[in-house]
């Protein structure tokens, strides 16, 4: 054998090592900085409620220890989290979460509604608020869905869908302008 090559190692506890990466990657896309302890607190809590019930589920902390050195040198993971901190993130993140693409829209169109009801009383200065107020052109609409699109791409840890939400808004307003005109 070629003392230079290297070894293939198989996982003895794939669904737990599979299961331990795709958390360490959902925390990274959170940019929540992780350390040991969590990882092998998580690797336990993936073992424990793992439903093979067989003895070699029982992951010794021996081994997760080890998991998780090696996974320190791969991912670059911090010790800069306490287990305490740990704990309430994790039960944050099960009883919250990012909003959805639909609850943005809602809360946009609820707040727009919500102008609406006001402007009713308003009739009477009516006259008055359209001189005041300039409607916005199709054009000058294009342009600041590009610009907000833009900004966007260039944020750090812009969440998923956010994008996807512009573009449906952007289809709409083109969408009502279209017919509109015919």
């Amino acid at each position: 054998m070629n003392s230079g090559s290297k070894r293939f190692r198989s996982c003895v506890y794939e669904d737990v090592d599979e299961a331990v990466l795709k958390w360490i990657h959902t925390m990274g896309d959170k940019n929540v900085p992780i350390s040991g302890p969590f990882v092998i607190e998580k690797a336990l809590q993936f073992a424990e409620s793992s439903e093979s019930t067989e003895d070699e589920d029982d992951i010794p902390l021996q081994k997760m220890k080890k998991i998780w050195i090696q996974l320190k040198e791969k991912q670059e993971i911090t010790d800069t989290v306490l287990l305490d901190d740990f704990l309430f993130l994790d039960s944050e993140a099960e009883t919250s979460g990012l909003p959805t693409e639909s609850d943005i829209l809602n809360s946009v169109t609820n707040k727009n509604s919500t102008a609406m009801d006001c402007n009713e009383d308003e009739d009477e200065n009516e006259n008055d608020d359209n001189e005041k107020t300039k409607k916005t052109s199709y054009d000058e609409m294009i342009n600041l869905f590009e610009t907000i699109r833009r900004g966007l791409q260039h944020e750090e840890n812009t969440p998923e869908g956010i994008l996807g939400a512009l573009q449906r808004c952007e289809v709409y307003y083109e969408t009502k302008h279209f017919f509109k005109q015919n």
